[in-house]
């Protein structure tokens, strides 16, 4: 890597003592005075495009965060019903567990478990509709949280509806970013052009371009065009 780094540099010094020594002080001013222009012309370009580039990428992440709003409270109220699943269920458990163990006793010390006095009818039937109405309840609980026994896959994933719905609102928004840069020339849109245009500054006046600090300069000046790059990209699904 070291040695790689000094052969470029002996390769942009040679270049530099070839310009020196071939060239004459109108060229290089004349190459200054094009890369001045060049350089005014991107910034007022980039400095444009900028505003168009926030607004699609705010438009971007707002689509992705609604999505994840949506998915996690569908997830919140499939734990929720889970829990109250689980509770209903060990009330159950419990309530039978403690009948079990009355009778246990009941048994082994011999005494007979005191006659509970008739209900009437309607208090009876009352009983046995609130017992059909637990256990219908536990029934429809137990139906709702199969996707949770089974580690919560349905609320990790949008509805048909709902991902048809923000695939055509992506699909929108990428257009819109294809936009941007169509009345662009690829000088001023492309990161390889770009760089191709300091490269030959760095190479034929180098100490002109240290002394500048362009080395400095380019990722920020880059960064609206990566920018525009990334906005279709999104880490969770690459």
């Amino acid at each position: 890597m070291e040695l790689r780094r000094i052969q470029q540099e002996m390769e942009s010094a040679r270049a530099a003592l070839d310009q020196l020594e071939n060239g004459s002080p109108q060229e290089q001013h004349s190459f200054y005075k094009r890369m001045r222009l060049y350089s005014q012309n991107l910034l007022q370009c980039l400095g444009e495009k900028v505003v168009e580039i926030n607004a699609v990428e705010l438009d971007m992440c707002t689509l992705l965060s609604d999505q994840a709003e949506a998915l996690l409270g569908r997830r919140r109220e499939a734990v929720r019903e889970e829990s109250t699943h689980l509770q209903l269920q060990a009330w159950t458990l419990s309530e039978r567990h403690f009948t079990d163990e009355t009778k246990n006793i009941l048994t082994k010390t011999r005494i007979e478990p005191p006659k509970t006095r008739t209900e009437p009818p309607k208090r009876k039937r009352d009983k046995t509709e609130g017992g059909h109405a637990h256990n219908a309840q536990l029934e429809v609980l137990g139906q709702r949280s199969g996707c949770v026994d089974e580690g919560l896959p349905k609320g990790d994933q949008p509805l048909p509806e709902e991902d048809a719905e923000l695939c055509r609102r992506r699909d929108e928004i990428l257009k819109e970013a294809e936009n941007i840069f169509v009345d662009v020339h690829e000088d001023f849109s492309d990161v390889r052009n770009i760089l191709s245009k300091f490269e030959e500054w760095r190479v034929l006046f180098p100490e002109s371009y240290d002394n500048a600090y362009i080395s400095l300069c380019l990722p920020k000046l880059l960064t609206p065009v990566i920018r525009h790059q990334l906005i279709g990209w999104n880490p969770l699904n690459s």
